[in-house]
């Protein structure tokens, strides 16, 4: 959680979200339980906004991470990637 400092204090409750699911995709079960959801109400001082703050930790994490973590949007990235080609 390298994009405030003061959010490392929510990486537990976060890593405990995340460990209770089969992938973060499956996290996304209801409005007050999506990732962003999980994220706003964790991450203060300054507050996450997902327009902001979600590049910025997604560059952190890495795609490859990401698609190896989440198989649906691996998927659809690799059907972008094909009409590159």
């Amino acid at each position: 959680m390298g994009t405030e400092p003061n959010w490392q204090r929510a990486a537990g409750a976060l890593n405990a979200v995340r460990a209770a699911t089969i992938s973060p995709e499956h996290i996304n079960d209801r409005p007050e339980t999506k990732p962003a959801a999980h994220l706003e109400r964790e991450l203060k001082h300054p507050n996450y906004k997902k327009r902001r703050h979600g590049p910025v930790i997604a560059g952190h994490i890495g795609l490859s991470k990401i698609e190896s973590e989440c198989p649906f949007f691996a998927a659809w990235l690799d059907q972008i990637r094909k009409l590159a080609t």
